[in-house]
C-alpha cells in the first residue's frame, strides 16, 4: 500500500490529488476529475480549502526533483591535509 505522501511526479499543483490517488489505489485523472466535480458543486470555497489544508498537513514524498543519472561522474572528495610531521626528538 502506497504511503500518505504529496507525489512529486505526476503532480499537477501540489501532488495531493496524485498522493491521495496512489494511497486509495484509483486513477490519478479519475480522482481529479471527481474532485472538481464534488468542489465545482460545493460552491468552490470547501474544496480549495480541504485542498491547501491538505496540501500543508501531508508530508512531501522523499525523491529528489530531478532523476539521478547512474552514469554521471562523482566528485571525489576533497584530499585530506597531510599529517603534521612528528616532534623532533630531544637532543642527549
Amino acid at each position: 500500500m502506497a504511503s500518505f505522501v504529496r507525489k512529486r511526479d505526476g503532480r499537477i499543483l501540489l501532488g495531493v490529488c496524485a498522493g491521495l490517488a496512489d494511497w486509495w489505489q484509483v486513477d490519478r485523472t479519475l480522482l481529479r476529475v471527481l474532485y472538481v466535480l464534488v468542489s465545482v458543486c460545493s460552491a468552490a470555497f470547501p474544496g480549495i480549502l480541504c485542498y491547501l489544508i491538505l496540501g500543508i498537513l501531508m508530508p512531501p514524498e522523499d525523491t529528489p526533483d530531478a532523476p539521478v543519472d547512474p552514469d554521471a561522474p562523482v566528485d571525489p572528495a576533497p584530499p585530506a591535509d597531510p599529517p603534521p610531521p612528528p616532534p623532533p626528538s630531544p637532543a642527549d
